[in-house]
């Protein structure tokens, strides 16, 4: 009946079970981020501000907006009242898209505008929004995200960027601009690594019986920092007033301990555990790479660039010892963090966990159950 209703142009007369959820139960879960930026509409943004100029310079952009004031966007202002970025979203769009070659139509959701202001430039804030925008995808069960962009002759940040993230050159429109398309899950015939996937298809992940499951002990003062969605984080004051930790707005990050572990590899699931106040389980990533135990302070420091938690004064504090350093991809917070009791009561731990430990299958997949990890996303 659906297929009937996109050959037929009339699919918004027909609801899908989600759709109809949605009409009579209206409200999305929420999406949690810093302090600092926050949900709201195209309408109620300023079209006068400086991060739309270049916007204006392209096309009629003014008399477009208007006509798009209903659209969800994303915000970040800075301490003195101007926007730092902007994330404007057009959720399940149904339309033939591309010229060169057609990609058909299917409901996918669009990047209308991502801007970034050159006075956050270094936050990763880029990294937060296309975060943002999948996470949306996610809430309206759309499979596809993608942007149109005017390729530049130069180094092309937005296309470094989003090209990490899975978006991939598609086609084209009449006027020559780019189709940068991303899917969520990859199809059934994939050959990849999981490290490919995890990257290709972000935010999926393979979780077979294959795949190396860690415990990754992480104290609550670097918890905030790298996990700012956390549901119990408490925003720092510096957040409300637009500012940001580029860790927390990473996607990639890095964990730094000097644990003896030698066994962990690139597309391996790593389970952060909040120690100390909340002892539990909160998120799930997947590893990227290892250096192991080095004590060598430049080294661990151009491993870790700026997805480190730890000053350059505390890394050179921990390099006195032999240092693992791993770098991650984040990839979900559970929707029910599993607590250190419900560990040790089904054997998952045996006490305090105070150091890097692998688990089992069997205790992954209880974690996996409990903590209600997204099984759409999880490729066995």
């Amino acid at each position: 009946m659906h297929k009937k209703a996109l050959d037929l142009s009339i699919e918004d007369r027909v609801f899908t079970i989600k759709e109809g959820r949605d009409y009579f139960e209206p409200d999305r879960p929420a999406i949690r981020g810093p302090a600092s930026i926050r949900r709201t509409t195209f309408g109620d943004l300023d079209l006068n501000d400086p991060i739309f100029d270049s916007l204006k310079e392209e096309y009629e952009f003014i008399e477009w907006a208007k006509s798009k004031s209903e659209r969800p966007a994303w915000v970040n202002y800075t301490e003195d009242g101007q926007l730092g970025a902007v994330l404007i979203l057009k959720p399940e769009e149904v339309e033939n898209i591309g010229t060169t070659p057609s990609l058909g139509r299917e409901k996918r959701l669009k990047i209308s505008t991502l801007k970034v202001s050159e006075a956050q430039w270094g936050s990763k804030l880029g990294e937060l929004l296309i975060s943002i925008a999948i996470r949306e995808a996610i809430g309206y069960e759309v499979e596809q995200v993608y942007l149109t962009h005017f390729i530049q002759e130069d180094e092309d940040y937005l296309v470094r960027l989003i090209e990490n993230y899975g978006f991939e050159h598609a086609s084209n429109r009449k006027d020559g601009e780019a189709i940068f398309v991303k899917r969520l899950t990859p199809p059934p015939d994939t050959s990849l690594e999981p490290s490919q996937i995890a990257r290709r298809y972000y935010p999926s992940f393979c979780d077979g019986e294959n795949i190396g499951k860690y415990l990754i002990p992480i104290q609550p003062q670097y918890h905030n920092k790298l996990f700012t969605g956390y549901s119990k984080r408490q925003p720092g004051l510096n957040e409300f007033a637009g500012r940001f930790n580029s860790e927390g707005n990473a996607i990639h990050k890095a964990y730094l301990s000097h644990s003896n572990i030698r066994k962990i590899s690139p597309g391996d699931l790593l389970l952060f555990y909040r120690s100390k106040d909340y002892r539990e389980v909160t998120s799930i990533g997947v590893c990227e790479n290892v250096l192991f135990r080095t004590a060598n302070q430049d080294e661990i420091q151009k491993f870790v660039g700026k997805r480190s938690v730890f000053s350059e004064q505390e890394i050179e504090n921990m390099a006195k010892s032999p240092t693992t350093v791993i770098r991650f991809s984040w990839h979900f917070d559970l929707k029910n963090p599993v607590s250190y009791e419900c560990l040790l009561e089904n054997n998952v731990l045996s006490g305090p966990l105070q150091t890097i430990q692998s688990i089992s299958e069997e205790d992954y997949k209880y974690i996996k159950q409990e903590g209600g990890i997204d099984e759409r996303f999880a490729l066995d």
